[in-house]
């Protein structure tokens, strides 16, 4: 099963709280780690996809270090395009055995 996070943009408000993913939800994990056990908790052979725009050197550095088995993909129009433009950036990962969560 492919486990698509869709993260590129921030949220209103959020923007100075910097990238999506690395916001912090309790003292002991950020939302991208949260949605990252939660998906292995349920689907422990499914295969993650995480897209980014935003601040894209953090969240790639941080996917880089800690998670090598996510597979991360920069959507560079995330800024214009958003949504659209992230589901096209993995497309060759929908099938018909695949879940798409946001990243907020």
């Amino acid at each position: 099963m492919n486990c698509i996070i869709i993260a590129d943009r921030y949220n209103k408000g959020m923007k100075s709280k910097g990238c999506t993913g690395l916001i912090r939800i309790n003292k002991k994990y950020n939302v991208f780690q949260n949605q990252y056990k939660t998906i292995k908790k349920k689907f422990p052979n499914s295969k993650i996809i995480y897209v980014y725009g935003f601040e894209n050197k953090k969240i790639e550095n941080y996917l880089k270090i800690n998670y090598e088995d996510v597979t991360a993909i920069y959507n560079d129009k995330f800024d214009s395009a958003g949504y659209c433009h992230s589901l096209n950036c993995v497309k060759q990962y929908l099938n018909k055995d695949c879940l798409l969560f946001f990243g907020d």
